[in-house]
Parts: structure tokens; C-alpha cells; sequence
């Protein structure tokens, strides 16, 4: 859906900017499951309900004295939610968001970090949802090189120490030790300790 154009013709107020979002005062005009994907421009929602909803990839949206009964917010960032009910929340790698004064029935978490949510009505389950670690795969991948640096200079070592027949044996034995150690290191230093913030 082209939020844009659709703004411009239902001569929705404000401009898009930060100063001066467009506002968007009815949801009759989505469909029951709308979904919007790489919204970058500031668009204020006000009293809205909405069935299904879904954003991706997508960051300066305002939500106000909304309803929903399914809110998936899709690696977004930067979004304000207040005063909002929503019945389920999912989100998926969704972080810096701001939720304030709002209620939820159920959350669920998929590697979101980073989110704050100020005096917000939660469950206990949807609060440890929020609070859990994960496994973070981006700071995984950056040790890469260096692994990589690791187990070379391992292997070289070894092939000029060990001139003998059982060298690929002792090659084998290396990578799994290797493997098996930088697991455990990255794994202890990968998980993100209470990644969203509940302030009550």
C-alpha cells in the first residue's frame, strides 16, 4: 500500500515532515488486514481501530488512542504508541520503539531490543517475553574474521610441528575444538541481558 499517495488523495493534513505529520484521523479506509512496508516520513495515527496491522521495516509513526486487535511491528524502529489497546503484540527484531500508557493482552518477543514501555498494562508472561535473552546473530558474525585468523594460524602451526601421517587427524581434532570453544565464547557474550525496558 502506498501510504503517500493515498495521504495526498484523501487530503489528509500535514506534509510528512517532523514538524508536520500527516494525521490520519479514520481507519474505515484500510482494510481489515493492511499491512505498510518502508514507511521513512512522519505520519500521526488518532483514534483509530484496526483489526489486523502489520509495519515493516519502517520508523516516525505515531500511534494515539488506537485500538487493535493484532499489532505486528516488523524490524520498525523509532514508532510511538500511546495510549494505545492492543490486544496482541508481536514484534520481530523491532527495536528504539516507544510504548507508553498502553495495554496488551499478549506479547511476544522475536529478537526485539531496545524498546521502552512506560506504565503499560502487561501479563507476567508478556513481561518476560520482553525481559528474555536471545541469541544476538549480528554480533556473532563479526567475530568471523578473526576466527577465522584463529584457526589458520592453528593449522599451520600444527602441520609444521606434526610432519607425520596423522595430520588430517589432528587437523579434525583442531577445527572441533576450535569450533566448539568460539560456540562458547560468542554464545556467553551474544545474549542480551533484559533487552527492553519496562518502566511501572
Amino acid at each position: 500500500m502506498e501510504l503517500k499517495k493515498f495521504a495526498i488523495e484523501e487530503n489528509w493534513e500535514g506534509n510528512g515532515s517532523i514538524n508536520n505529520p500527516y494525521i490520519c484521523l479514520n481507519a474505515d479506509i484500510f482494510p481489515e488486514e493492511c499491512s505498510l512496508t518502508g514507511i521513512g516520513y512522519h505520519i500521526l495515527f488518532r483514534d483509530c481501530v484496526f483489526k489486523e496491522f502489520d509495519v515493516k521495516r519502517s520508523q516516525n509513526m505515531i500511534f494515539e488512542e488506537c485500538k487493535f486487535s493484532l499489532l505486528s511491528l516488523s524490524y520498525c524502529s523509532n514508532l510511538r504508541i500511546t495510549n494505545c489497546d492492543i490486544y496482541i503484540l508481536n514484534l520481530t527484531g523491532a527495536s528504539s520503539n516507544n510504548f507508553s500508557h498502553c495495554s496488551f493482552e499478549k506479547v511476544n518477543n522475536f529478537a526485539s531490543h531496545s524498546n521502552r514501555f512506560l506504565k503499560c498494562v502487561l501479563d507476567p508472561s508478556s513481561k518476560n517475553a520482553l525481559l528474555s535473552e536471545f541469541f544476538d546473530f549480528s554480533k556473532v558474525t563479526r567475530y568471523f574474521p578473526i576466527l577465522i585468523i584463529i584457526f589458520i594460524s592453528i593449522i599451520g602451526v600444527s602441520i609444521f610441528v606434526m610432519q607425520s601421517t596423522n595430520i588430517l587427524l589432528l587437523v579434525g581434532e583442531i577445527l572441533v575444538t576450535v569450533v566448539l570453544l568460539s560456540f562458547w565464547l560468542l554464545t556467553r557474550n551474544s545474549g542480551l541481558k533484559n533487552p527492553n525496558e519496562i518502566i511501572e
